[in-house]
């Protein structure tokens, strides 16, 4: 039987965000070459994972990520890295942009060949570019790429495709969206969680 761990209200987890990088776009076969993390508590980092596969990869990835052998010379293995991603990532809500399409699942088909339990991980989580399409397609928004989307909301985009840069494009977007919508602000969102809890 599965078990969960002690619930935590929605309120009061930290934000997490969270942007990968990685060899290809399957995750049964592709591995992630970097992880990239901005805390809104704990601070943020890059970390370098070193793929065991190399030859299984996209060329088109590896010039998308930027890897190259050289640079990633001091990188670790997945499983040493791991415990370093951990407890940043954990209870917390996980956003990023396109994280459903491609971060998550990638991270999931990565853990599940080592063996690496993430049942609670990725349970609560916020995809910027579901945002982007929801709330700025709507007012005129054409493209729902990051880079489409720092140019609508007047962000300069600099730094694709280092995962940790990305990550803070993300947090720019998603404040962005919460900080305009037209209803924000307009309830009493305390008044309603303490009816709830």
């Amino acid at each position: 039987m599965r078990s969960f761990k002690r619930f935590i209200p929605y309120r009061d987890r930290p934000l997490c965000f969270i942007d990968i990088e990685g060899t290809g776009t399957n995750p049964n076969i592709h591995e992630v070459t970097e992880i990239g993390i901005h805390h809104s508590k704990k601070g943020g980092f890059c970390i370098q994972i070193q793929p065991e596969h190399i030859s299984n990869a996209e060329p088109e990835a590896l010039k998308i990520s930027r890897y190259n052998a050289a640079d990633w010379i001091d990188a670790k293995p997945l499983r040493f890295c791991w415990e370093k991603v951990l407890p940043f990532i954990e209870n917390s809500t996980i956003i990023g942009h396109n994280i459903h399409g491609y971060d998550i699942p990638m991270l999931r088909g990565n853990l599940d060949r080592l063996g690496i339990s993430h049942d609670d991980l990725f349970r609560d989580t916020i995809d910027t570019m579901s945002l982007a399409r929801a709330f700025l397609v709507p007012i005129g928004l054409n493209m729902i790429g990051m880079k489409s989307c720092m140019k609508f909301i007047g962000e300069e985009y600099s730094g694709a495709h280092n995962a940790y840069e990305d990550t803070l494009f993300a947090e720019k977007l998603y404040n962005f969206i919460m900080d305009n919508l037209k209803w924000h602000g307009k309830l009493d969102g305390k008044a309603i969680q303490e009816s709830l809890f």
